[in-house]
């Protein structure tokens, strides 16, 4: 049994987790709780227990403090962090101190037990590696120990030709004969190479069952998995997430290549493949252009116009994994295509958010475009712009829209914009979203399901995407991808 304390100074949050739920079909069992970090931190010297599932924002000592203290005094233990939304700033702080779990409240059994099983399968790890290290191997084995490992790793990515023996070795201890592998290569911003490589493992870690990462290192300003799965699907949508929490957290961008199909003599070729597609943006931002016919589909006639096609090319620049840099030298070339040169466009390469950035497009293609809005239109203007920057977002919805984030009305937001676009906001979010997917599909007809729902504000199983997609179009997605 694998013993756990609950620290949480709600608590009703505390008595459903400890109380309602029966632990023991999870070979977990509850050996106290305590409701602020200082009594925490004592039941912890108390009990030593394996895992720790403690809440951040905790009167009289805070769980940050806790973890500080205890991390060092139970260096076996885990910690598993329960956040609310805009905790971003105490979630950043606790990666720092090494936490790799976390779980958003409010939280239910289902998301408790996924990520207590990841939890659970980092302690059997713990375990073993302890076992190698109290019993008497031979030299070979103690070569195993993770320090080893990421240093094996590191020459394999370097060197084409490693001695047979050790490519045998790492083999067989890895359990990798005749499975096919997958190199995954994060690329951060070369001046903060530490602390972003640290995040990005963390966070990765956390999406991915352990037993499906073999290696990891860092060079340079990459961070380089070595993984053991097909689910390529899975991949890119875990990558993607990463991407989005490490912006959240730092301001910062990131990007990623992912090789498949290789082998452990393959991982330096794997290798350079995914630095020449990182290195490769500008060749593939001119593809993206001419392939989708980005500049093709100007000029337009009004404002929501103007906001479809430039977040169309938005989309598209996303779904290749660009960068906010990447992405300013993208629309600068669909400006000089569409409008000729300017040196204004040059004010693109200085935008350091994506909010930044697309409203910056936006003002310089509606000034080249002859669209500049009238003094009643602004604040039809504010809401369309709205809808483009969160239609990606699942919370996106007339209600929250106005609640959250115009501060406004529901009923009175609904009649604005039905006076002056002619349709309700659930019918236009509705098919902007499946016009979104269109774009998509039509630039790659293969678009994975997940991707399709990511970028459209659905959920990643994608089933509900389906049944709109189908409703929207009259045939189902597979039937949508023949006829392209």
């Amino acid at each position: 049994m694998y013993r756990m304390v609950v620290i949480d100074d709600e608590k009703v949050e505390r008595d459903g987790i400890t109380r309602f739920i029966d632990w023991e079909q999870y070979d977990i069992r509850i050996v106290g709780d305590a409701w602020n970090g200082k009594e925490g931190a004592e039941l912890i010297r108390r009990e030593a227990p394996d895992i720790i599932l403690t809440d951040i924002k905790m009167p009289i000592m805070d769980g940050i403090e806790m973890i500080r203290q205890e991390g060092k005094n139970f260096p076996d233990s885990v910690f598993v962090v329960l956040s609310g939304y805009g905790d971003y700033e105490y979630t950043s702080q606790a990666m720092l101190l090494g936490v790799k779990y976390y779980i958003l409240k409010p939280c239910d059994e289902e998301s408790l037990v996924k990520v207590l099983s990841q939890v659970k399968r980092e302690i059997d790890t713990k375990r073993r590696e302890r076992l190698f290290e109290n019993e008497q191997y031979d030299n070979d084995v103690k070569r195993l120990l993770p320090r080893a490992k990421v240093q094996f790793f590191k020459s394999a990515l370097s060197n084409k030709y490693l001695p047979r023996e050790e490519l045998d070795f790492y083999r067989k201890f890895c359990s990798l004969e005749g499975g096919k592998l997958m190199l995954l290569v994060f690329r951060g911003d070369p001046s903060e190479q530490g602390l972003s490589a640290f995040v990005v493992e963390n966070i990765f870690e956390e999406l991915m069952n352990s037993d499906e990462i073999i290696m990891k290192t860092e060079l340079e300003s990459d961070v380089v998995f070595l993984l053991r799965t097909k689910n390529t699907t899975k991949i890119q949508s875990v990558s993607l997430k990463v991407v989005d929490q490490f912006r959240k957290i730092f301001g910062m961008d990131l990007n990623f290549a992912l090789v498949k199909d290789g082998s452990l003599e393959d991982v330096c070729r794997m290798y350079e493949v995914a630095r020449g597609r990182l290195g490769k943006a500008a060749q593939k931002l001119r593809q993206i252009i001419g392939q989708a016919d980005l500049a093709g589909t100007w000029p337009v006639k009004n404002l929501d116009e103007l906001l479809f096609n430039c977040h169309t090319a938005w989309v598209l620049f996303q779904m290749e994994q660009m960068t906010v840099q990447e992405m300013a030298e993208g629309f600068l070339m669909l400006l000089t295509r569409k409008y000729g040169g300017d040196e204004r466009y040059q004010a693109l390469r200085k935008c350091g958010t994506e909010r930044e950035l697309f409203e910056q497009v936006i003002s310089l293609a509606r000034e080249k475009s002859g669209l500049q809005p009238a003094e009643g239109e602004k604040r039809l203007e504010r809401i369309l712009m709205l809808i483009y920057e969160y239609l990606g977002d699942r919370r996106l919805s007339m209600q929250w829209l106005a609640k959250e984030v115009l501060y406004m009305n529901e009923d009175y937001l609904g009649r604005l914009f039905k006076i002056n676009m002619k349709r309700r906001i659930p019918e236009y979010l509705n098919s902007l979203r499946m016009e979104t997917a269109k774009q998509m599909l039509n630039y790659n007809r293969e678009c994975p399901l997940e991707m399709l729902a990511y970028h459209t504000g659905y959920s990643e199983d994608g089933q509900y995407f389906l049944k709109v997609f189908k409703k929207h179009f009259g045939c189902t997605l597979s039937e949508y991808r023949e006829k392209i």
